[in-house]
């Protein structure tokens, strides 16, 4: 079993959704209260997202923290 934390997966899955739910960087930035270079960081794999902001990105999708952080359905 494989548990290591990918950044690159995670900001890959957040940036799906992000497209999927027709948002642009900017707008998911200012519906997390953060900067639009942390979105960007985020999506990129450059910077982990915290537990509570990726608790507000699950709520803001409708995802898992399970599908965010490890990609299982």
């Amino acid at each position: 079993m494989n548990n290591c934390i990918n950044t690159k997966e995670i900001g890959a899955r957040i940036r799906a959704l992000r497209i999927k739910n027709g948002l642009t960087q900017q707008k998911l930035a200012d519906a997390l209260r953060v900067t639009l270079s942390t979105v960007g960081r985020i999506e990129c794999g450059i910077k982990m997202a915290s537990i509570d902001l990726l608790v507000d990105i699950a709520t803001l999708f409708s995802a898992s923290l399970d599908y965010l952080i490890l990609g299982k359905q």
